[in-house]
């Protein structure tokens, strides 16, 4: 009888710790990845002003280029066409730093990666481990 109280004793503080243990395993996972995931919208948010000036610079482009085909084609009537010539080349000019801006943000975005790697490298050792443990108990 004493023996049967002992084994209820130990199975309820058995019960317990596991789950003191599977509570601060689970909110240790959950902080990682809450961290790696706030790093991760960190990058994100300082790309954030180079994918606008890109934009900005994209629209400007278009605008110099529409601009000049219209004037092109307005002074191909008229005879001359020095100032749509300038309009063109100015447009390139933005179009081609809108490009690069968008290169280099792009760059870090992926350079940085979205997937939250840490978190799921801890997660694939502790699915290993409770394999592990599982097999052993068997």
């Amino acid at each position: 009888m004493i023996e049967n109280a002992y084994r209820e004793k130990s199975l309820a503080a058995l019960a317990a710790e596991m789950k003191a243990e599977l509570t601060q395993f689970v909110e240790t996972r959950y902080r990682m990845l809450a961290n790696e995931i706030g790093e991760k919208v960190a990058t994100i948010k300082a790309s954030a002003p180079l994918l606008v000036v890109a934009l900005a610079l994209a629209w400007a482009g278009f605008l110099m280029w529409t601009a000049a085909l219209v004037t092109v084609v307005a002074t191909a009537f008229a005879g001359k066409g020095g100032w749509a010539l300038a309009l063109a080349i100015v447009g390139f000019c933005y179009l081609l730093v809108a490009a690069l801006t968008a290169w280099f943000a792009y760059r870090q975005i992926t350079s940085a990666g979205l997937k939250p790697e840490r978190t799921l490298r801890v997660l694939r050792a502790d699915q290993v481990w409770i394999q592990q443990e599982a097999r052993s108990q068997l």
